[in-house]
């Protein structure tokens, strides 16, 4: 700004950085001579065109104890250059990271960004310290199971943690990692922004190109107009500096055809005619990856009463096959205390050593459960249920996350019990399992992003609802680590496979007490306060009808060799008079 030049020439100011409404300087005499230079500078009507607002150091974008930063955002118009590199080896990245300070790094599930990363992060500390250069490392993310992945802490504690300081210490020698970037939702971002302007080197990783959209967010249309990932925005706070994996790192090579099946559906999301999309793209998938001839390990749907369902129905079966091997089982009935406004609701359910379930809480504790994260069940006694943290979300030896290792500053900041380290053993009594932690026979497509799911047999559920879109069969067949670990259900298994359900939704778990009532109106019925839509663009959802059924009472059955049956392909529609399947 040509008014403020002089000022800076005579080193009587100095400038921290730009917003767009505002310029934040240092003074180091009286306001008075800018002030008269100030009210030169009118507006038409001849109010003032700029004054003066002093404000506290922790609302400027900028620590003002450490070395003063200079970045700060140039409009322009022009095209953006972009640097990109495909590919890089580690040595590779870590030179690129040293000389750009930061990078946008993106590509398909399965390529290998966030290990890649963090390596190579690992590296260039150790380097830039033979340099005399102590360089730290925020690793982050939304959500907290997605950030214990990466040994790290969510956005919203460390945003909250260094918000009244104005940002980290010595933050021009500080690395934010972001991991799946792509759930950040936009007013995040603007408050990152702000530590930009401090001079934090930001490495962000996510697929914008085919995972879920940001929680609760209304920037799809913004989306379809101007992709953000080439946003000016994103070219400020990645320096220019593009890193595509195109790669597929995530199992072996006789994998390669479901890297390629769920990749090639990528370019299919900028297609305006997405019922279409849709509909082509679930035939293809349906006879790329066969029907599922046993039981599945893990099945996606849409909604919470599908979930819950499902999970009844599977949890029965499978205690009751182990029970005849004479393996030992325990049900955790169902909490009495109320929990009103969850929409993933507490159930009757056995368990079994070895069986894994998903932590569900409404406040995240480190000393007992995290939403999102797994936990493996070892034994049980009278009165606690013994549990170990998944193998995935332990710390592992060198994991290299920075945040613990720095003192508090002086304000009073609350402690968020979520951000602890996690016990590898936990001991919960049976209503805190029941009210913490969920089967996981069956999930929501929401709960599974950035989740591996090594070795299980997933079924893709509710295809052919209208809330499901290309980002659902994308999201859900790239969790698999193998073709032949991944089935897409079109209507007539999925109707098959819900007539089975049903056999068992009215029966009860041994000394449980819960039942569920199959309805097919209820469940094709499209209930927003149902639906497990927290990632999905509302604007997204295609047009392709509800299967319609009909409901008729069955006669009696061997219920488990009703399921046996199903699952070898040997079931057969029943008909009536007019040709239609009867239920």
């Amino acid at each position: 700004m040509a008014i403020l030049k002089p000022f800076e020439q005579s080193k009587t100011l100095t400038r921290y950085g730009a917003v767009v409404d505002c310029i934040f300087f240092d003074l180091k005499s009286s306001f008075i001579g800018l002030e008269t230079v100030l009210k030169e500078h009118t507006l038409p009507s001849g109010a003032p065109k700029f004054k003066i607002k002093r404000e506290p150091v922790y609302k400027v974008p900028i620590n003002l104890a450490s070395t003063p930063g200079f970045r700060h955002h140039e409009l322009s118009f022009d095209p953006l250059e972009w640097l990109t590199v495909t590919d890089p080896s580690v040595e590779e990245l870590v030179a690129l990271l040293e000389k750009w300070e930061g990078a946008l790094v993106t590509g398909p599930a399965g390529t290998g960004k966030t290990w890649t990363l963090r390596k190579a992060i690992k590296l260039l500390k150790s380097r830039l310290k033979e340099k005399g250069v102590e360089v730290k490392n925020l690793n982050c993310a939304v959500r907290h199971a997605a950030a214990r992945l990466i040994d790290g802490k969510t956005i919203a504690h460390l945003l909250n943690k260094y918000r009244m300081q104005g940002g980290p210490k010595n933050a021009k020698n500080c690395i934010f990692l972001i991991d799946e970037a792509s759930e950040i939702p936009l007013c995040m971002w603007t408050e990152l922004a702000q530590w930009y302007l401090l001079g934090v080197r930001f490495v962000i990783i996510g697929d914008f190109d085919g995972q879920f959209l940001p929680m609760f967010d209304r920037w799809g249309p913004a989306l379809r107009q101007k992709d953000i990932q080439t946003s000016l925005f994103f070219h400020s706070l990645c320096e220019g500096t593009r890193v595509n994996f195109t790669q597929y790192r995530r199992g072996d090579a006789s994998a390669k055809p479901l890297f390629d099946f769920y990749t090639g559906l990528y370019p299919r999301l900028k297609f305006e005619d997405q019922d279409a999309v849709v509909k082509v793209s679930l035939e293809e998938a349906q006879q790329f990856f066969g029907r599922c001839e046993t039981m599945p390990d893990t099945m996606l749907c849409l909604s919470h009463k599908k979930r819950m369902l499902l999970n009844h129905a599977a949890n029965l079966q499978i205690s009751r096959q182990l029970e005849m091997e004479g393996v030992e089982t325990r049900l955790v009935p169902k909490t009495s205390s109320r929990m009103e406004g969850v929409t993933m609701a507490p159930q009757d359910f056995k368990i079994w050593k070895g069986m894994e379930l998903l932590g569900c809480i409404r406040q995240s504790n480190s000393k007992t459960v995290i939403n999102g994260v797994w936990y493996v069940v070892v034994g049980w006694d009278e009165r606690y249920v013994h549990l170990n943290v998944h193998e995935r979300y332990r710390k592992q030896p060198g994991d290299d996350t920075d945040d613990e290792n720095e003192a508090d500053e002086e304000e009073d900041v609350e402690e968020d019990p979520a951000e602890g380290e996690i016990p590898a053993e936990l001991k919960l009594t049976f209503d805190n399992v029941s009210k913490w932690l969920r089967p996981m026979h069956a999930l929501c497509y929401g709960s599974i992003q950035g989740c591996t799911m090594a070795d299980k047999r997933i079924l893709l559920l509710d295809t052919q609802r209208p809330q499901f879109t290309l980002r659902h069969l994308i999201v859900g067949v790239s969790r698999a680590t193998h073709q032949d670990k991944v089935h897409v259900a079109d209507a007539g298994y999925e109707r098959d496979l819900m007539r089975c359900a049903r056999m068992y939704c009215e029966e009860p778990l041994q000394g449980g007490r819960d039942t569920f009532k199959y309805e097919d109106a209820e469940f094709e019925r499209d209930d927003s306060q149902d639906l497990a839509l927290y990632f999905n663009d509302p604007a997204d959802v295609h047009t392709v009808p509800a299967v319609g059924l009909q409901h008729s009472e069955a006669p009696p059955v061997d219920i488990d060799a009703e399921i046996d049956a199903f699952f070898s392909g040997a079931v057969e529609d029943e008909v009536d008079s007019d040709g239609d399947a009867m239920m």
